[in-house]
């Protein structure tokens, strides 16, 4: 993976329950508490859509999500990390994401 930083500017985010040793090279590591995957994302989600990233009709008309705000206190995370965490994803050019 840092290789791949290096060679093509791919950024590093983990997203864990604990530090790892990847968490050391990684551009942003999100510690959140155990089980709150969904929650993370469902906010990643809104904070797209919120950003002009998501069609607003469809993603109102099929989902239900909290807020940042929400999701940070949900996932025992900073409402800053978990908005950088939303930024970044939403700023990948081309989209590619891997999980």
């Amino acid at each position: 993976m840092v290789q791949a930083r290096e060679k093509r500017g791919a950024r590093i985010v983990t997203i864990d329950v604990r530090s790892t040793a990847t968490t050391e090279s990684a551009d942003l590591a999100l510690t959140i508490e155990p089980g709150m995957d969904a929650v993370l994302f469902c906010g990643l989600l809104v904070h797209l859509a919120d950003n002009g990233f998501i069609d607003h009709s469809f993603a109102g008309a099929h989902s239900i999500a909290p807020d940042i705000a929400t999701v940070a206190r949900k996932c025992g995370a900073a409402s800053a990390d978990i908005a950088s965490f939303c930024d970044l994803w939403a700023s990948i050019r081309p989209r590619r994401h891997s999980l």
